[in-house]
């Protein structure tokens, strides 16, 4: 491109507002130059995806994104994890029907790098033989792993059934025969042909100068050989195939429902009505599906609703998690709740509780530059520009009661449904689900700023207050000691049914009251619990935060008057007794669990966080309150708020709002004690066709000793410093193939911690991964590590650890788990650049003194007839 033909005059806009520009023989930018934080999010999006693979190409748009990562202008595959690790970069894509997008989050000052390393992924790849015969088992492999994910079976299932033989029925992961009849020279014309820098766009969100970014672009070089004709114009909204009712028995425990109702494309008239519908039903706690299948009939174990949008159209979907034996009692309840809702429409306070919470995904997504960046990539290829964004909500906005009743009439007609239920042969009845589906009967029912502060307040609590001027929202964390270190030791799984129950009823409101009045404020409520500590996380917009039954006072509610209503109680035991099924039959969750067990037998570490099922049937509404009591103590609590607020008048709230708080005492810390039960294990699944997981764990450090920093700069190393890449990744399933899912993970609690390397494989494979993550670890205790790579991963970690930040509820989090685990909470920042002061002996030194051989707990979790003995 011609840097002399570039308009030089880009518009460097106020905070909020956008840039659209068209870069001459390059992509159109579309960005939000600007935001509080450091952090930019660079995109490339390409209208390019399963639509426009031709016959004997299916899966090749997936393929193709996989394998740029090989090699691309002068980098080969593991230089560009390297450079991207080196600038801080968190670097990833993705495929859908219709697009593929290329998507870097990097530190602002880094932003020319991260735009050099994405044109070259993008526009100039390697697409080597050599390389398409080493990724292509990899892809092959994450196909056979979605065959194993009962979501992905029955979303696959549906879309057959809606679109038949267009694009959007296809899986776009492609299968296992079409991937493999794929060669190199398909994929460079096919990438030749559709990747083009005039056919993209680059979406940028966060502080950059488009002036020079523009400028930076027009060096970079262009696009090589003949363009493919542009795609053909989309045709009408497509129309369902095949509607009624379809059985998918599947050798899971999880049993699935979904109901679609095809729709037009995105910017079809119906299409603002419909998606407050789908929210009213089926987003939140108390959405209408779920306060009458969950609450009410007890059917469901969660469901969610949505409008799954394509350029050339899409449907409204709900989804459902359905209790045993329940699958025709859940129909009926969708069946019931849409005739209520095509007749009467939606009440009032749902039309209003819809409206606040799709005010609130855009506040929450807005937070973060990917997030921005997301929505404008979005909306362009969606909506023909960024603007199609603000007509949208304003015609979310002029949306009124008749109009919704209007639309889920007219689109929501049983007739034009296509249900699909999932789940063992047993559980599936056509008969009965066919019968359930039919209108009912009866009539419809009736609804029932200064700078950081810490002080203390009443009972001892601390409190960590963080004013900023841009948040829009207020960010709430209320932490403390707890979890598995609390629970009584015959009651494991005691914090995590504290965390699920809490929420369902406090103060004067029950469940379905409290999750109405949280979200009709465009708030988010979740209790937490784990290994150390719990939690309360909330966040608000900060005008409905402070005054009477708002955001504050809800979180007061949790913490003083929880209900732990006895029904609420056995429904979470029930839950969490089905969740014990889901476990044990999931490699991944099995290996992790049985790994803390042997890394810290005796420990309440060593307990399952989801409980046993003895101990599960032993929960009840005095136990989880004697819980709650122990726990929510001034001494034992630290809460950092965030946000446009004032800390006088924060510390004035918090103040009178705590008042009642105990004074107690903190839970002790219980450092592990004793020595892991070191050595093999082997455990294996009912399932012939289930993947393998293979796991090595050590103790570690904790996040209040002296070796974490090391620590978290090795987990770094052996996994990446944003969670891919390292020399896991590069060793493993790189070099060796030897697994498509590897990396480490660092838990760090108060006292010690873990370090895991695990890995998702082929049982057959599970000793020759294990053996190559062992020499890996090896390698860091016998020598030091080099500068370059030291650097680049350091500089990753802080970066991915600021960009975590972006949220006003992540920094409160900062605030109260620094106090809680140190004692220093408000220089938070400099804690997250304590990776930048380890040098390569510490790591060295740490990784020989904790991840010996003879210190490793080794986890095998394998399908039944996979190789292997269990050992004592």
């Amino acid at each position: 491109m011609d840097a002399e033909k570039v308009d030089s005059r880009p518009a460097e806009p106020a905070a909020g507002g956008r840039v659209v520009q068209r870069i001459p023989g390059g992509p159109l930018v579309v960005a939000e130059p600007w935001g509080p934080v450091p952090v930019v999010a660079l995109q490339i999006w390409l209208p390019v995806g399963a639509v426009a693979e031709s016959p004997g190409l299916h899966g090749a748009a997936h393929l193709l994104e996989h394998l740029v990562f090989r090699g691309a202008g002068d980098r080969d595959g593991a230089a560009i994890m390297a450079d991207a690790e080196a600038i801080g970069a968190d670097l990833n894509a993705w495929t859908s029907v219709e697009q593929t997008a290329f998507h870097l989050t990097l530190p602002a000052e880094r932003v020319h790098e991260g735009l050099a390393l994405l044109w070259d992924l993008v526009f100039r790849p390697w697409l080597r033989d050599e390389d398409l015969a080493s990724e292509r088992p990899i892809v092959l492999e994450e196909i056979r792993g979605c065959a194993d994910d009962p979501a992905q079976v029955l979303a696959d299932a549906l879309r057959a059934r809606l679109y038949g033989d267009h694009a959007y029925g296809r899986s776009v992961l492609g299968t296992v025969d079409s991937v493999s009849g794929i060669d190199a020279d398909a994929l460079r014309a096919f990438h030749r042909g559709h990747y083009r820098p005039e056919r993209a766009v680059l979406v940028v969100a966060g502080p950059v100068s488009m002036a020079e970014l523009c400028a930076r672009i027009a060096t970079l070089p262009g696009a090589e050989g003949p363009a493919l004709p542009p795609l053909a114009p989309p045709p009408p909204a497509v129309l369902p195939v095949d509607r009624g009712i379809h059985l998918v028995p599947a050798p899971f425990k999880d049993l699935r429902l979904e109901v679609a109702f095809p729709v037009g494309g995105p910017t079809a008239p119906e299409v603002p009505a419909l998606d407050l519908v789908g929210v009213a039903l089926g987003v939140g706690a108390a959405g209408l599906l779920t306060a009458h299948l969950r609450q009410e009939l007890d059917a469901i174990h969660g469901c969610t609703a949505a409008v799954e949008m394509e350029v050339q159209g899409g449907a409204v979907v709900l989804s459902l998690s359905v209790r045993p034996g329940e699958m025709a009692t859940a129909l009926a309840g969708v069946a019931r709740v849409l005739a209520e809702v095509r007749a009467t429409g939606i009440p009032a306070a749902a039309r209003e509780r819809a409206r606040a919470l799709v005010r609130a995904e855009r506040l929450h997504e807005r937070e973060t530059v990917a997030g921005r960046a997301n929505r404008l990539g979005w909306y362009q290829l969606h909506h023909g520009g960024p603007e199609g964004e603000q007509a949208y909500l304003d015609a979310l906005e002029a949306v009124d009661g008749p109009a919704l009743r209007a639309a889920a009439d007219r689109w929501l007609d049983p007739a034009r449904a296509c249900v699909v239920a999932l789940g063992p042969a047993e559980e599936l009845d056509a008969a009965a689900l066919a019968a359930a589906w039919q209108p009912p009967a009866r009539p419809p029912r009736a609804r029932r700023r200064p700078g950081p502060r810490l002080f203390v307040g009443p009972g001892g609590v601390r409190v960590l207050v963080e004013p900023c001027e841009t948040d829009e929202l207020v960010g709430i964390s209320v932490m403390g000691r707890g979890g598995s270190l609390a629970g009584p030791a015959d009651l494991p799984g005691a914090g995590v049914a504290w965390s699920e129950v809490v929420e369902r009823g406090a103060g004067g409101r029950d469940a379905l009251a409290f999750a109405g009045a949280v979200e009709i404020q465009a708030g988010t409520v979740a209790a937490w619990s784990a290994r150390n500590s719990f939690g309360i996380q909330a966040s608000f917009p900060r005008d409905q935060v402070w005054g009477p039954g708002q955001g504050l006072s809800l979180v007061g509610d949790l913490l003083f008057s929880p209900h732990f209503a006895a029904d609420e109680v056995e429904r979470a035991q029930r839950d969490l007794l089905e969740g014990r099924d889901l476990i044990e039959d999931d490699p991944e969750a099995l290996a992790w669990e049985l790994a803390w067990a042997r890394l810290f037998p005796g420990h309440p570490w060593g307990r399952p966080d989801s409980g046993t099922r003895a101990s599960l049937r032993r929960l009840s509404p005095g136990r989880l309150r004697a819980l709650h009591r122990r726990i929510v103590t001034g001494a034992n609590l630290c809460i950092g708020v965030v946000g446009r607020v004032d800390p006088d008048a924060v510390e004035a709230s918090l103040c009178a709002l705590l008042d009642g708080l105990l004074p107690g005492a903190a839970v002790p810390l219980q450092p592990p004690t004793g020595r892991a039960r070191a050595g093999r294990s082997v455990r294996h699944l009912d399932r012939e066709d289930a993947p393998a997981q293979v796991v090595l764990g050590w103790r570690a450090p904790g996040r209040d000793q002296e070796d974490w920093a090391p620590a978290l700069v090795l987990d770094g190393i052996l996994g990446g410093s944003a969670g891919v890449g390292g020399r896991l990744f590069q060793r493993v399933r790189e070099d060796a193939g030897l697994a498509y899912d590897v990396g480490s993970s660092l838990e760090g609690g108060l006292g010690g911690g873990a370090l895991f390397c695990a890995a998702g494989t082929e049982a057959g494979e599970a000793g020759r991964a294990l053996g190559l993550m062992r020499t890996v670890v090896r390698e860091l205790a016998a020598a030091p590590v080099p500068a370059d790579e030291l650097a680049r991963v350091q500089q990753g970690l802080v970066a991915a650890a600021m960009a975590a930040t972006q949220r006003a509820t992540a920094r409160a989090d900062q605030l109260a788990g620094g106090q809680l685990y140190r004692g220093e909470g408000l220089d938070w920042r400099a804690r997250l650049r304590q990776p930048l002061t380890v040098g390569a002996d510490a790591v060295q030194a740490v990784a020989a003194r904790y991840l010996a051989d003879d210190a490793a707990v080794e986890l095998r979790v394998l399908p039944r007839g996979g190789g292997g003995r269990v050992s004592a």
